[in-house]
């Protein structure tokens, strides 16, 4: 389930802050609560100080959360894909200080510098036609969206630039385990640096009832690869390619290719890990 995901807690100056998310998303009753904990003084045991409650709009379900000092940053998700920024500074009485909406939603927040965060998720398109359940509808999950947000102001987190990979069915191992991410922060001369691996869909399938305007059609395997990023402070822009799996290998199911994958980030050298195989490649080459 989402609440069995990575960084769901967080400690804080002496602090314990856990985030849950409780309901459903189909009736709209979903909501995510932000609970505070300490060491009891007579028990050596875990009491509730206070708690941030109804998080998100209803029927939305938390994707991800990251707990980084005095802030915590959380992503829901239904419709849209709002991110919340939490004020962690006193631990007696947290509060919500920003709030920024986008298409899609993050599975995986990582911070990249003091005032960079950086999402890794899917692409999203609403969906019109769905049922209304108390005032909510859903979405269609597109392909693997990366997103680069200022959080130098907590108030106002904006979105600085986002790449999206591939169509409806594109995978990476990354939005179920954040150890397939290989990541080098920035230095003097070198912007930061990521690898993930991706298992790409955008070929047009040849049944000759698809629809391309569809927002839930699915699109046919392509190849399998690891996708590097530079990430500054206006930009993610692509950084080479690894391929795992040729273009032009059959296939349409959305069996994951790339599980287990992992890389490495050595100075200008990258090392792949595919499937009990290991590639190389200098930094910036693609094929």
């Amino acid at each position: 389930s989402e609440d069995k995901k990575s960084f769901r807690m967080g400690q804080n100056r002496g602090y314990l802050n856990v985030v849950t998310s409780t309901g459903a998303t189909w009736d709209g009753t979903s909501s995510t609560v932000l609970s505070v904990l300490r060491e009891a003084e007579e028990n050596n045991s875990l009491e509730l100080v206070t708690t941030v409650e109804g998080i998100g709009k209803p029927g939305e379900q938390l994707y991800a959360a990251r707990f980084l000092g005095d802030r915590a940053y959380l992503v829901t998700f239904l419709l849209t894909d709002p991110l919340y920024v939490l004020d962690l500074s006193d631990q007696e009485n947290p509060t919500i200080v920003g709030e920024l909406e986008i298409d899609g939603y993050s599975d995986y927040l990582h911070p990249v510098s003091e005032s960079l965060l950086l999402g890794i998720g899917k692409d999203a398109i609403p969906d019109e036609n769905s049922p209304d359940f108390n005032g909510t509808r859903g979405a269609w999950y597109q392909g693997v969206k990366l997103s680069l947000f200022d959080v130098a102001d907590p108030s106002n987190p904006t979105e600085i630039d986002a790449v999206v990979l591939g169509k409806r069915g594109t995978q990476s191992e990354v939005l179920y385990d954040h150890h397939a991410l290989a990541f080098l922060p920035a230095t003097e001369s070198e912007p930061a640096r990521i690898s993930i691996p991706v298992d790409l869909h955008d070929t047009v399938p040849t049944y000759e009832w698809f629809d391309p305007d569809s927002p839930n059609a699915f699109y046919d395997y392509t190849h399998t690869g690891l996708y590097s990023f530079e990430l500054d402070d206006s930009e993610i822009r692509q950084a080479g390619l690894i391929y795992g799996t040729e273009p032009g290998s059959s296939g349409t199911s959305l069996v994951f290719r790339n599980y287990g994958d992992r890389s490495v980030l050595v100075d200008d050298a990258v090392f792949y890990l595919h499937q009990g195989d290991v590639r190389s490649s200098f930094w910036g080459q693609s094929p």
